[in-house]
């Protein structure tokens, strides 16, 4: 392979350019290498490129190597990547004559972009199946909380009452549109390079589309040029990458405020929690805060590829490879983000009678008092609006700790102050428009709080959730059948 050359690969070139490609992700690469070989090798018996004979004899002594493992196989950086070192083996265990004819009709550009395809399409569906699993557990805590009451908040400000299946069913339609983007790119992803050779295909007379076929591939990418310059498909789901975990992380914020003692909200089993090694009374949320940084990460990834892909030729470029290294980071981050996720909701342990009571001493309910001055008592909501500022003003300055201190009286002097001339409101009135869980069963307008809505959400939640489910599923069962007709075709010339 080097005969165009006079010197090996330099040591430093070795260590730093051949050794994290070939040993960066040995596993996977080996993987992905060896389906593509069956299927390129079954493609060329087909085509009858390539005697069936010949066939036989490499495909079994890829199985050797299967056998072996790829940590056993004699690897050397000298060689440049994996495939040379593949096919060096082959034509020594062979011979030049038999062993050499793996890579007819084929380069490395199209073997690596197809390679990229297969690595990166089992890596978003193990996602998709985190997120699809995160998703289902929300819905569950979202329906069993559906009348959990608590404050809900704007500006990190108590706001008004909702309830804590409200809040997890926000974050479940949040986690279903990331999914959407990503189950949205699998089709742009599932498409076959190989044939397309270095850029300009081959004169062998291939058939690209049975190759894709064998490797469960929905298509092709036709242009040749296009095969090997682009590895778009990593910028798409790096960024899909990147809103799944932030996501994740907006809700880790509220639930690590929540845990503290000062709020009280939730607490955590054991099993989810840190320690210090200084303070003993210490029980640390480790796994949330971990899950907070991912987004950081999983950005400076897609950031990473971009500027690593920016302003290359339009071909194939070793650009392409360095900046795929980011893609199996961010995916790796965003699947950790995921698992950890789904053991912290597991092990949350909610106190519900903490966020109710913690709603009734603040003044979240004060929106409602404002409308119910409009809707019983006549007043324009901006004078209701202001009367209620008044209030809350008045309430604070005799150190009243929340709206359950509030009577109708005070009410009646902050109306005289705003609006002189204005009926009051009665106690009834007063009480029932303070009261959060009755707060929460007025807002039944689509989208809002009261229970019953919030199960109607959770019910068309599931129903995405299952549509999403078989399309995952019918994607997995297509890349198995396909897998297991290459194992049939592959093995049946092997025999």
């Amino acid at each position: 392979m080097r005969e165009r050359l006079q010197a090996a690969p330099a040591e430093v070139i070795q260590r730093y350019m051949y050794q994290p490609r070939i040993f960066g992700d040995l596993d996977g690469d080996y993987a992905a290498m060896q389906q593509v070989n069956r299927a390129h090798l079954v493609m060329l018996v087909e085509q009858r490129i390539l005697e069936p004979e010949v066939a036989r004899q490499i495909l079994r002594a890829l199985d050797a190597m299967d056998a072996e493992g790829p940590r056993a196989l004699p690897i050397t950086t000298a060689l440049e990547d994996l495939h040379l070192n593949i096919e060096s083996l082959l034509m020594k265990r062979l011979g030049a004559e038999t062993g050499g004819r793996m890579h007819t009709g084929r380069s490395r550009n199209d073997l690596y972009a197809t390679m990229h395809r297969l690595k990166a399409r089992a890596m978003l569906q193990r996602i998709t199946a985190s997120l699809l699993a995160v998703r289902a557990q929300l819905l569950d805590m979202a329906e069993a909380h559906a009348e959990t009451v608590m404050t809900g908040y704007t500006h990190l400000q108590a706001a008004q009452p909702i309830t804590f299946g409200h809040y997890l069913c926000a974050i479940a339609d949040g986690l279903a549109r990331d999914c959407g983007r990503l189950l949205d790119a699998y089709p742009r992803l599932n498409l076959c390079p190989l044939g397309a050779g270095a850029l300009a295909t081959t004169g062998f007379p291939v058939d690209r589309a049975r190759s894709a076929d064998l490797l469960g591939f929905d298509g092709l990418v036709e242009n040749s040029l296009d095969c090997v310059a682009t590895r778009d498909f990593a910028a798409e789901l790096m960024a899909g990458f990147c809103l799944v975990t932030l996501t994740l992380s907006r809700m880790h914020h509220d639930l690590h405020l929540w845990t503290t003692a000062e709020f009280g909200f939730l607490g955590m089993r054991d099993d989810i929690a840190g320690v210090s090694s200084m303070m003993p009374q210490k029980k640390n949320p480790a796994a949330i805060e971990q899950c907070r940084a991912k987004p950081a990460i999983t950005l400076s990834g897609l950031v990473a590829f971009v500027a690593a892909t920016a302003q290359t030729p339009y071909t194939n470029t070793r650009q392409n490879a360095e900046a795929l290294h980011h893609f199996r980071d961010s995916a790796a981050e965003a699947e950790a983000a995921l698992e950890l996720t789904l053991v912290v909701l597991k092990g949350l342990q909610v106190d519900a009678e903490r966020m109710e009571q913690a709603a009734a001493q603040n003044f979240s309910t004060f929106t409602e008092l404002a409308d119910t001055m409009v809707r019983e008592g006549g007043l324009p909501f901006r004078a209701a609006h202001s009367v209620t500022g008044a209030l809350t003003r008045l309430a604070i300055g005799q150190g009243l700790r929340g709206a359950a201190e509030v009577d109708a009286t005070l009410v009646a002097e902050a109306v005289a102050e705003v609006a002189p001339g204005a009926a009051p409101l009665p106690d009834a009135l007063v009480r029932a428009a303070l009261d959060p869980r009755e707060n929460v069963r007025r807002r039944h307008v689509t989208g809002g709080p009261a229970p019953a809505e919030t199960r109607r959400m959770v019910a068309r939640a599931r129903r995405q959730l299952e549509d999403d489910t078989a399309l995952h599923a019918a994607r997995a069962g297509a890349i198995a059948v396909a897998a297991e007709g290459l194992a049939a075709a592959a093995g049946g010339l092997a025999a």
